[in-house]
């Protein structure tokens, strides 16, 4: 089929400006403004030879603050906001068609697809017990418009299969719990140095997610 291949470009061209300083001693601030124009392109061929071309350019400005107050050398409290955006790969804008072993069907791009956008909110505590070490609780909340979800597609002849399709919106929420602790203290036991330089890791994050589903055909 002339849909069983295609090509495609991709372009982005992106600059930047930000700012560091102190409000106080204590608070910290970061303001960044981001501005991305990224261009995309994909040639290729529908099931009656028809030609398929896709040429998208979109232009996003991209804010983003960060403040930091820290109550001691440990403790510290940050809020961030920012905007970021999400692009379609393009297995998910070719319009051809591969089966998936593992759901037992047929999977189709679709060229029209367009980027989504992303507004990030979060609020972090964190503690530093140590060097190295870290304890650290974030909340976060975020909004999506245009985000890519994957739907059924119906054909002829009661066969189905599942493509890509963009939706109005979604949002995002929950918390992040991470904890990072070497070793160390086990140092004055055994007097093995070595522990010092082994680590615990460990993260969970416990998240709510919910889509506006109501375009779906």
């Amino acid at each position: 089929n002339g849909s069983d291949h295609y090509e495609a470009q991709s372009n982005l061209k992106a600059g930047y400006i930000m700012s560091d300083s102190y409000f106080t001693e204590k608070l910290r601030s970061v303001f960044g403004l981001r501005l991305e124009s990224y261009n995309n392109k994909l040639q290729s061929m529908g099931y009656s030879l028809d030609s398929i071309n896709t040429d998208t350019t979109f232009t996003d400005l991209l804010p983003s603050v960060n403040l930091t107050y820290s109550f001691t050398d440990k403790i510290n409290l940050r809020a961030a906001a920012s905007r970021t955006v999400s692009r379609p790969e393009f297995r998910e804008l070719a319009p051809f068609v591969y089966f998936d072993f593992n759901l037992f069907t047929n999977i189709n791009g679709n060229p029209n697809l367009s980027r989504g956008t992303i507004n990030n909110f979060d609020l972090r505590a964190e503690y530093y017990p140590g060097a190295g070490q870290l304890f650290a609780i974030t909340g976060f909340y975020k909004v999506f418009k245009n985000p890519i979800e994957q739907v059924f597609a119906f054909s002829g002849g009661g066969s189905r299969a599942l493509t890509f399709q963009n939706v109005p919106g979604a949002i995002n929420y929950g918390m992040e719990l991470e904890v990072r602790k070497n070793f160390g203290f086990l140092s004055g036991i055994t007097k093995m140095e070595a522990w010092k330089n082994i680590y615990f890791i460990s993260n969970l994050s416990i998240i709510q997610s919910k889509v506006d589903l109501s375009t779906i055909l």
